[in-house]
């Protein structure tokens, strides 16, 4: 497992200076949002993203929104000068963001954080993840019990994609992976997907 982490550098040129982050983790940095959007949709292995949450080109949340979509399982940090409650609300709702810092950021904290985010990922992840596919997302440990197709739906369940999202990405219509899910809850012995999110992450 690798601690990449992918800076985009769009009101956050303080943290380039940051020695210590370049001697944890190994930092790829960005200048512009949509090339962060595009390095993600190439190379989405990245334990966390750091981003201004108040973008000087883009609109922060919509950025992170969009990170997350193409690349769930990665944390996403946000960043801010000052940020407003309804503002952290959207971030939080609409990107599930890991966590927000207030600049200037003490390097450390960030460090710590950025570690808790890794850390956060091995634990939901880890034990379950044993490769990684030809789009960069992390391909879990089959369950014989499963179909090939109902494992699949199953890792992009647990990855945190919608019905809708897991129907584009397969080619499928929301009704057949409504069909899956139903199949895979009643093959593991659960009723929902929080349940059967649960039980595989109790798999030793």
């Amino acid at each position: 497992m690798n601690n990449s982490v992918l800076l985009v550098n769009d009101g956050l040129e303080s943290l380039q200076s940051m020695h210590q982050l370049h001697k944890l983790f190994q930092i790829d940095i960005v200048q512009h949002p949509i090339e962060a959007l595009n390095l993600l949709s190439r190379k989405c292995y990245y334990r966390a993203v750091v981003a201004n949450l108040k973008m000087e080109i883009a609109d922060g949340v919509q950025f992170l929104a969009a990170a997350r979509k193409i690349s769930p399982f990665t944390r996403l940090i946000a960043i801010a000068n000052q940020v407003d409650s309804y503002t952290l609300i959207e971030a939080i709702n609409k990107a599930q963001i890991f966590a927000c810092l207030t600049m200037p950021v003490n390097p450390s904290v960030l460090i710590d954080t950025i570690l808790s985010a890794i850390s956060y990922f091995d634990d939901i992840y880890g034990k379950n993840m044993v490769s990684i596919d030809q789009e960069g997302q992390p391909c879990l440990r089959a369950d014989d019990d499963l179909t090939l197709r109902e494992n699949e739906v199953l890792n992009m369940v647990l990855l945190g994609f919608s019905n809708k999202e897991i129907a584009q990405r397969l080619g499928l219509t929301i009704g057949t992976v409504k069909s899956h899910c139903n199949n895979i809850y009643n093959k593991l012995g659960v009723h929902s997907r929080t349940q059967a999110i649960a039980k595989l992450l109790q798999r030793k």
